[in-house]
């Protein structure tokens, strides 16, 4: 439990601070939508999940998807897909 407390704060941050990089381009954006990767699956992931339902309904501009069951690979794989198109 305490993983998914110190991950909600973590989230939390992340999110504020990408709330002050849209708030200082001084422009109207439209919604934003944020995919969260996480390696938790079962319990952590529903609590998880539950953290960022309550955070939507706070930010209506915010839409969060999260997404479970991430492993090391699946981080790789997809830093290497962005690196080659770049």
């Amino acid at each position: 439990m305490k993983r998914v407390a110190v991950a909600a704060a973590l989230l939390t941050l992340g999110i504020a601070a990408a709330g002050v990089a849209a708030a200082t381009a001084g422009r109207a954006a439209s919604p934003t939508k944020l995919t969260v990767w996480v390696g938790w699956s079962a319990r952590e992931l529903g609590v998880f999940k539950k953290v960022a339902a309550e955070y939507d309904k706070q930010h209506p501009n915010v839409t969060l998807d999260v997404v479970g069951n991430i492993n090391d690979q699946k981080i790789v794989a997809a830093i290497q897909h962005v690196r080659k198109n770049a």
